[in-house]
């Protein structure tokens, strides 16, 4: 009860994330940003695991 308040320096800001939209004029084609890709998986990038055995892409 004898506890003030701590200070917080974002104040009011509730949500100070733009909105996820993707932009043409900087994005390439998918088949552009793939093409050098040591290995892909349909329209995606394929990396090899992280994780340790059995996490095999």
């Amino acid at each position: 009860a004898d506890v003030e308040p701590t200070f917080h320096p974002i104040g009011d800001l509730a949500n100070v994330v733009r909105a996820d939209a993707a932009d043409a004029g900087r994005s390439l084609p998918i088949d552009e940003a793939l093409k050098d890709a040591a290995s892909t998986r349909g329209r995606s990038f394929r990396v090899p695991s992280i994780l340790g055995e059995g996490g095999d892409c």
